[in-house]
């Protein structure tokens, strides 16, 4: 990537930052209220749609990782029923990785240079994988 493509790169985030920022607090928002029984429809809505845009955001910008964890986010969310306990500490947990990577490249430093590798290295919490249960 040339260095002009990796500086018009970071201008675009550090542009889109304050944007990000305020889904990512919609997200935290809906959590603490799940988390006291009192997550209305409305931010239920506001927040599956700002997992959505953060989802095509953090893709943009190379962290596949945040995009996986913010389009989980969104599964979660989208269902017709309300989100069961047991899947609550999950949720919290998806927000808290995407809360820790935003974070992380908030400075527009190492991670928004397009390496997505970079990126997913930088977070701890990864989507869990299914075990192969067949021979091969």
């Amino acid at each position: 990537m040339t260095t002009a493509m990796s500086a018009a790169i970071a201008e675009v985030w550090e542009r889109s930052r304050e944007e990000l920022e305020r889904q990512i607090a919609t997200l935290e928002r809906a959590v603490a209220a799940l988390l006291a029984d009192d997550l209305g429809d409305a931010l239920r809505t506001s927040a599956r749609s700002d997992a959505h845009k953060l989802a095509g955001s953090l893709g943009m910008f190379g962290l596949a990782t945040g995009s996986q964890l913010a389009n989980e986010v969104e599964q979660k969310l989208a269902a017709t029923d309300a989100l069961p306990l047991s899947e609550v500490p999950r949720l919290a947990e998806l927000v808290a990785s995407l809360r820790e990577q935003f974070d992380g490249h908030g400075d527009g430093g190492r991670a928004i240079d397009g390496d997505s590798t970079q990126a997913t290295r930088s977070t701890r919490a990864r989507p869990p994988t299914r075990a192969r249960t067949d021979d091969r």
